[in-house]
C-alpha cells in the first residue's frame, strides 16, 4: 500500500476517532461493549479467564512467526486465557487477486476472513477498491461482528509495533478493552522517508507510548526512550519458538533437507528476516566476493531493488523467498553459519533481531555487525566491527564449529522461549489489572502495591509494623504472609480504608498529622512512610513525633521522591515546573526533596539513616550532553552524574540515641593472593553498597603485585598479612578469629556486591532461628545459585540495574537449600561457635564449603539460599592469576573429601557425592569441630626454648652445628613411626656426634591425624622446615610461629 494511502487512513483516523469525543464507529464499539458484558458474570477481569486481541501491522500469519503471532501461539495455550483474537490489517480484494501481496505471504488468498490456527483466532478484513470513509466504517463493521459473535468481553489487546494501522486497532479497541499493552519495537520514523512521514510515525509512537496502560519494550535503548513518556514500561526482549526445540533436538542427521536447498553447496552462510531497509549490501558483497566457494543463503521476505541486482551479479548469493516459520529450522540446521550483516545507523539502534534468538536455538555460529540487542550474547555471537572482521569470523566457525559449542548456544538462550516469555508477560498483565481494578476505589495509582522494595527493607524479626499511607494494604498483606507481625495501617481515604481491613489487624481512618496523638508510645518495631511525606504539610514535626512511637530497637522505614532526577532539572531549566499524575511531580505533593534535604530532615527529627538506597529507572542515565552543558555554565556537577540518575530514595532510620552496641555487627572477611584489581572493585562496592554497620577484615595470602601496600593504606580495613598463601581454609579461619560480628560474610575478592545484599541476607538468616548460613544468587556460580545467561556482560553499572530488578522482582523470597557455595556466605556466630572454621584438610580451595555446609547441618543448623540477592562473582580469578591446575586441586580434595566422610574409594566426581546421607547423624564435636584457638599438646620435660622438626638429617645437622649440650634448648623431631629412636641415634653417629653430648632432644613417634599437627606446632616456639611442603609450615604461620627455613641456616655462623 502507498503512503498516501496509509495517511488517508491515518487522517480519516483523527476524524473518526477524535480525542475529546466520540465518533459514530466508537459508539458501535462502545454498544458492543455492553454486548459481551451482558455474557460475563464474574466482576473481576484477574480472577476469570482472559480474552486476548493482539494486532499486527502486516498480513503475514504463520511467515517466520513475527513476534505478535509467537505471543498469540502461546498465550492461547496460556491456563489464565479464554480465547485469542489475532487482527491483521485489513487488505484490498482487489490487489490480492493480482498478486501484490505475495511476496509477504503467498497464501494470504485462503486466509482472508476469519481462520483458527493452534487455537488462535486470525481474522483478516477486507475491502474493495480506494480506502476511506465508508470503507473503514465496514472494516470497523466487519471487526465488531467477529467480537461479538465469538463473546470477546474485556479484552487485553496488544497493540504492536506504531504504524497507521496500530493507531486505527488502538483507538477501535481501547473503549472495550480491560487492559491495552504497547508492544514497542523498530522506531519507523527513523527511516529514510519523506519529513511528513517520519513525524506521523513519531506522533503515533508517542501517542501509544502515552495512553496505553502498559507498554513492553524489546530493547534496551527503546526501553529508556518509553520510560520517558509512561512510568509502567517494561523490558521484555523477543525470543524463540517452543516448536523449534523440538525440531533441533531431532538432530541433524534426522532432519530433511529442504528441496530448493539441495542444489546450493556446502558451505551454506544463511540470513533470515527482512530483506529491505536493515541489510548492508555492501558486506553481503564483500562476503560473496570474499570466497566463491561460500553459498550465502537468503530467506525472507520484500526484498529491495538493489538486493535483487546484487543477487542476480553473483553465482553464490540465493535468494528463497519467504519461508514459514515452522520450515525455517530445517533451512538453519542445513547450513553452516547464521549472519546478521545489519547496517549499523540511526533505526537498527532502535532493533534487537529476533532471528539472533532462532540462530542460537539452532545452536548455529552466529556472526554480526554491532547491531543493537547482540552484546548480551556476546560470549556466543561473533561481533565483527569490520567487514574484513566479519569474513575471518565466518571462515574461522567454518572450520572450527563443535557439537559442544552447539549445545552452549542453544543452553544460553534456554530461557528465551516464548513460552517463557508469554508467561512474563502474563504476569505483567495481571499485575497490571490488578492495579487498575484497585484504582478504581479512587484516582491516586498508590493504593494497591505490595511494595517488594520496602519489604526487602523490613526485619523479619519485627512484630509490630505500623504502615502511613497503607492504601488498600497489599505491602501489608505481603509482610503478615511472610512473618508473624501485626501491621496496623492510617488511611486518609475511607474507601481504601474500607478494603484494607480485609488485609490488615487494624486500620485507622484520618490525616496522620491530625490523629497522631491517638498513636501508642514505644510500640512500634517499624514505622512505614511509603512515598507520604511529600504529601504531608509539616514532615518534620511528624517525623519527629513518630520517634515518640517506636520502641527502643525501633526503626522508620521512607520512600520519597528525588527531585533532583535529571529529567525535572531539564525540564526546570527550560521553563516548565509541569505536574503530572503521578511521578515526581504528582501534582499531590506538597513537599520536595533531594539526597541532602532527606538527610537533613532525618537529622532535625533526631534520626540517623542507617541504609540509604536509590531506585534508578532500568536503562536510564544522566545524558552526558546534560551534565557537560551544566559544566560548561560553571556548575558543580560531580554529585548530579549519580543523584541525578536516581528517580527514589529508600531510606531506613533510627533514633540517633540507639548506641552502636543495640546495631548487629557484621564481619566482612576477604581472602587476597594478588588480583589487585578486582580486590579494589569487591572492596569500592562494598563501601558504596553497605552502609549498615560493618567491620572489613582482609586476610593476605602473600600478594605480591601491590595488593599488600594499596590494603595498608585503607582506613575501614582490618589487614593479616601472612606472608605465604595459606590456602582458603586456613586463610579464612584466621578472619575468623578476629571477627567481632555477630554475622560473618566469607567473600571472596573477585565479587561486585549490589545495593541491599546484606540486609536481604540477614533477613533471611533471621526469619528463622535455625537458618545458620545463607547464600545469594549470583552469575557464576554451580546448582540452585546459578542466574544463567545474565544479560550485563562486563557494565557492571548495567550489572546493578540488573541486580537491582533482580532483587525486587524475587524480594522475600528465600529456599532451603543443603548447600551453598562459599564464594558469597553469611554465617551466623553461634554456627562457628558450635562447629568452628573451614577444615585445612583440603587444599587450596574446593570441598571446603561443602565440608563445611554438612559439619553445620549435622549440628542442627538450616541452610538457605536468598534469592532476592545477586551478587556479581567474576570466578577463579586466583585459580587463573596463579596458574593453578583447577581440576588436578578438586580431584585431590575430592579423594580427601571420600575419605574424610566414608566415601567409597571408587566414586568418582562426576557422580556427586549422597548429601541426604552426609548430613544425618549427628555432630562429633572430636571429630567435626575445627578449633580456631589451637590447643597445645602436652610435652614434658621441655627447655625454655623449643623447636619442632621432621626427622632427617638437615635439620639434625643444623640443630647439632649451633647449639652445645648445656643450652636451653630443645628440638621436638617428629617421627611417627615406633623405630624412631634407632634412626636418630644412627643418623647421629653418621653426623659424627656423641649420641651422649648432644642438645636436649625429644622424640615425639605417635601417630598424629592431620586435625591434630596443629596442636604439636602450638606445643613449641619455633618451626624448623626445610622445604615449602613441610606440614609443619602453614600452621605456623597460622599460630604466628618464627619458621627456621634450614638451607638459610645452615650458612648462618
Amino acid at each position: 500500500m502507498e503512503y498516501q494511502e496509509l495517511f488517508y487512513i491515518y487522517n480519516s483516523i483523527e476524524k473518526m476517532f477524535p480525542q475529546d469525543k466520540k465518533s459514530e464507529n466508537n459508539v458501535i464499539m462502545n454498544n458492543m461493549d455492553c454486548e459481551t458484558k451482558e455474557k460475563s458474570t464474574n466482576p473481576s477481569v484477574v480472577e476469570k479467564k482472559l480474552d486476548i486481541i493482539v494486532t499486527w501491522l502486516q498480513n503475514d500469519w504463520g511467515m517466520y512467526c513475527r513476534p505478535a503471532e509467537a505471543l498469540a501461539r502461546v498465550l492461547a495455550k496460556h491456563p489464565k486465557v479464554n480465547k485469542v483474537i489475532y487482527l491483521e490489517p485489513p487488505v484490498n480484494l482487489d490487489a490480492v487477486h493480482q498478486g501484490q501481496y505475495k511476496d509477504i505471504d503467498p497464501n494470504l488468498a485462503n486466509r482472508i476472513g476469519e481462520h483458527i490456527e493452534e487455537g488462535v483466532i486470525t481474522f483478516v478484513p477486507y475491502y474493495r477498491g480506494n480506502m476511506n470513509e465508508e470503507t473503514i466504517g465496514n472494516i470497523i463493521f466487519q471487526i465488531k461482528n467477529l467480537l461479538v459473535e465469538k463473546s470477546i468481553s474485556n479484552p487485553v489487546t496488544f497493540i504492536y509495533r506504531s504504524n497507521e494501522w496500530s493507531k486505527f486497532f488502538y483507538d477501535l479497541l481501547k473503549p472495550i478493552s480491560s487492559l491495552t499493552v504497547g508492544s514497542m519495537a523498530d522506531d519507523l520514523s527513523k527511516l529514510n522517508l519523506p519529513q511528513e512521514t517520519r513525524q506521523k510515525y513519531r506522533a503515533i509512537r508517542e501517542h501509544l507510548g502515552k495512553s496505553c496502560d502498559l507498554v513492553i519494550a524489546d530493547a534496551n535503548s527503546v526501553l529508556k526512550e518509553f520510560l520517558n513518556l509512561n512510568r509502567n514500561t517494561f523490558y521484555i526482549p523477543e525470543g524463540y519458538d517452543l516448536t523449534w526445540e523440538e525440531i533441533f533436538n531431532r538432530g541433524e542427521l534426522e532432519l530433511p533437507e529442504p528441496v530448493d536447498l539441495q542444489d546450493i553447496p556446502s558451505p551454506r552462510i544463511i540470513y533470515v528476516g527482512a530483506l529491505s531497509v536493515r541489510i548492508d549490501l555492501k558486506l553481503l558483497e564483500y562476503i560473496a566476493k570474499s570466497n566463491s566457494s561460500w553459498n550465502i543463503v537468503l530467506i525472507g521476505f520484500a526484498p529491495s531493488s538493489e538486493l535483487l541486482k546484487l543477487i542476480k551479479q553473483f553465482n553464490n548469493i540465493y535468494y528463497l523467498g519467504p519461508k514459514k516459520y515452522n520450515e525455517v529450522p530445517y533451512y538453519l540446521l542445513n547450513s553452516e553459519v547464521c549472519i546478521l550483516p545489519h547496517i549499523v545507523d540511526e533505526f537498527t539502534a532502535t532493533v534487537e533481531p529476533q532471528k539472533m534468538f532462532n540462530y542460537l536455538a539452532a545452536g548455529k555460529p552466529v556472526v554480526s555487525t554491532p547491531c543493537a540487542g547482540v552484546e548480551k550474547f556476546k560470549d556466543f555471537i561473533t561481533i565483527a566491527s569490520t567487514y574484513n572482521e566479519f569474513v575471518e569470523a565466518i571462515n574461522f566457525w567454518l572450520k572450527n564449529d563443535s557439537k559442544e559449542y552447539c549445545l552452549k548456544r542453544r543452553e544460553a538462550v534456554k530461557e528465551y522461549s516464548w513460552f517463557n516469555i508469554g508467561n512474563k508477560i502474563m504476569d505483567l498483565v495481571e499485575n497490571s489489572l490488578k492495579t487498575l481494578e484497585a484504582n478504581k476505589v479512587s484516582n491516586p495509582a498508590y493504593y494497591s502495591y505490595s511494595r517488594p522494595e520496602i519489604q526487602a527493607l523490613i526485619p523479619s524479626s519485627a512484630k509490630k509494623i505500623l504502615d502511613i499511607g497503607c492504601g488498600t494494604g497489599e505491602l501489608g498483606k505481603a509482610l503478615k504472609e511472610r512473618q508473624d507481625c501485626e501491621v496496623t495501617g492510617v488511611e486518609i481515604v475511607p474507601e481504601v480504608a474500607d478494603k484494607a481491613r480485609e488485609n490488615l489487624d487494624k486500620v485507622i481512618v484520618g490525616d496522620i498529622e491530625e490523629i497522631i496523638d491517638d498513636l501508642p508510645e514505644n510500640y512500634y518495631d517499624v514505622v512505614i512512610f511509603a512515598d507520604v511525606l511529600e504529601h504531608l504539610k509539616n514532615p518534620w514535626k511528624i517525623l519527629s513525633q513518630i520517634k515518640t512511637r517506636i520502641n527502643a530497637q525501633g526503626i522508620v522505614i521512607i520512600s520519597v521522591p528525588n527531585v533532583r532526577h535529571w529529567s525535572v532539572i531539564k525540564d526546570l531549566l527550560e521553563g516548565r515546573w509541569d505536574y503530572q499524575e503521578a511521578g515526581i511531580l504528582d501534582k499531590t505533593h506538597l513537599r520536595f526533596f533531594t539526597k541532602k534535604t532527606i538527610l537533613d530532615m532525618l537529622d532535625k527529627a533526631g534520626f540517623k539513616a542507617t541504609n540509604l538506597q536509590g531506585a534508578i529507572l532500568q536503562g536510564v542515565e544522566v545524558p552526558p550532553s546534560f551534565l557537560h552543558a551544566l559544566k560548561t555554565l560553571g556548575m558543580e556537577v560531580s554529585t548530579l552524574e549519580e543523584e541525578g540518575r536516581i528517580y527514589q530514595y529508600l531510606l531506613v532510620a533510627q533514633p540517633k540515641e540507639v548506641t552502636p552496641k543495640t546495631l548487629s555487627l557484621t564481619s566482612i572477611i576477604i581472602l587476597t593472593r594478588n588480583n589487585l584489581e578486582y580486590t579494589k572493585m569487591c572492596l569500592e562496592s562494598i563501601r558504596r553498597y553497605t552502609p549498615e554497620l560493618h567491620e572489613i577484615i582482609v586476610v593476605d595470602n602473600g600478594s605480591t603485585d601491590g595488593t599488600i601496600e594499596y590494603l595498608e593504606a585503607q582506613e575501614d580495613v582490618k589487614l593479616i598479612k601472612n606472608g605465604l598463601n595459606l590456602g582458603f581454609a586456613l586463610g579464612n579461619n584466621l578472619g575468623l578469629r578476629e571477627a567481632q560480628g555477630e554475622y560473618i560474610v566469607i567473600l571472596n575478592n573477585d565479587t561486585v556486591v549490589t545495593e541491599g545484599w546484606l540486609t536481604r541476607l540477614i533477613n533471611s538468616a533471621q526469619s528463622n532461628p535455625q537458618v545458620g548460613i545463607v547464600g545469594p544468587r549470583s552469575n557464576y556460580v554451580v546448582g540452585v545459585q546459578l542466574v544463567k545467561n545474565v544479560p550485563y556482560g562486563d557494565n557492571m553499572d548495567a550489572m546493578q540495574e540488573f541486580a537491582r530488578q533482580w532483587s525486587l522482582e524475587n524480594s522475600g523470597r528465600y529456599e532451603e537449600a543443603l548447600r551453598v557455595i562459599g564464594f558469597c556466605m553469611l554465617v551466623k556466630r553461634e554456627v562457628i561457635e558450635k562447629i568452628g572454621g573451614f577444615d585445612p584438610y583440603y587444599e587450596a580451595g574446593n570441598f571446603e564449603d561443602d565440608d563445611f555446609c554438612i559439619r553445620a547441618q549435622r549440628a542442627g543448623f538450616k541452610i538457605r539460599i536468598a534469592h532476592d540477592v545477586f551478587i556479581h562473582h567474576f570466578g577463579s580469578k586466583t585459580f587463573q592469576s596463579e596458574k593453578i591446575d583447577y581440576r588436578q586441586v578438586m580431584l585431590t580434595n575430592w579423594e580427601r573429601f571420600k575419605s574424610k566422610w566414608g566415601l567409597p574409594r571408587e566414586l568418582p566426581i562426576e557422580r556427586g557425592y549422597p548429601i541426604y546421607e552426609l548430613i544425618q547423624g549427628g555432630f562429633d564435636q572430636d571429630k567435626h569441630f575445627v578449633p580456631l584457638s589451637i590447643e597445645p599438646l602436652s610435652l614434658e620435660e621441655l627447655r625454655s626454648q623449643t623447636y619442632l622438626s621432621e626427622f632427617n638429617t638437615l635439620t639434625l645437622r643444623w640443630f647439632l652445628s649451633n647449639f652445645e649440650p648445656q643450652d636451653d634448648v630443645t628440638l621436638v623431631i617428629y617421627h611417627p613411626e615406633e623405630k624412631a629412636e634407632e634412626e636418630v641415634a644412627k643418623a647421629i653417629q653418621e653426623l659424627g656426634y656423641d649420641i651422649d653430648k648432644t642438645p636436649d632432644i625429644l622424640l615425639y613417634y605417635h601417630p598424629l591425624p592431620e586435625n591434630k599437627i596443629p596442636s604439636l606446632v602450638a606445643a613449641v616456639d619455633k618451626v624448623v622446615v626445610d622445604s615449602d611442603s613441610s606440614p609443619f609450615l602453614i600452621w605456623a604461620k597460622y599460630l604466628n610461629k618464627e619458621v627456621v627455613e634450614i638451607e638459610t641456616a645452615l650458612h648462618e655462623p
